[in-house]
């Protein structure tokens, strides 16, 4: 009786885990940003958001970082996943990026409702392109 609770339980425990990863599994393997880095994400964000031609000002609901480590053959060190919520549109996501050559900084490389970050180039993630979206819960068809 009791290995019969225990096996139930630990199923229970697998597909629990399994249905927190294929529902938008980015929140258990990802990172909150520090101060410093949610500070210059944010500034990147507006920047991004004062320079569009269509006024937008989004609300940003979270933000998490890629615990994938940047690939030398890349121009960016890290990768962030910003979830935002923009007025008369509704939820966004958006993809940044630190840039980690000249002019070094946080970049905002994608953004929308889907999809994000898969128009990009490959060489944008280096050899890590699946894995830096996948991490961040951003998908690709």
């Amino acid at each position: 009786m009791t290995t019969v609770r225990a096996l139930s339980a630990t199923a229970a425990a697998v597909a629990v885990a399994a249905l927190a990863t294929a529902c938008g599994g980015h929140a258990t393997s990802t990172r909150a940003p520090t101060q410093v880095e949610r500070a210059a994400i944010q500034q990147a964000i507006f920047d991004f958001a004062a320079a569009n031609p269509v006024r937008i000002n989004p609300s940003i609901i979270r933000i998490r970082l890629s615990p994938v480590p940047a690939d030398s053959q890349g121009n960016y060190a890290a990768f962030a996943r910003a979830d935002l919520n923009v007025p008369n549109s509704g939820f966004a996501a958006m993809l940044l990026a630190y840039r980690k050559t000249a002019l070094a900084g946080w970049r905002v490389l994608d953004t929308g409702s889907a999809e994000v970050g898969c128009a990009l180039e490959s060489g944008v993630y280096g050899t890590r392109k699946q894995a830096v979206l996948r991490a961040l819960g951003l998908g690709c068809p």
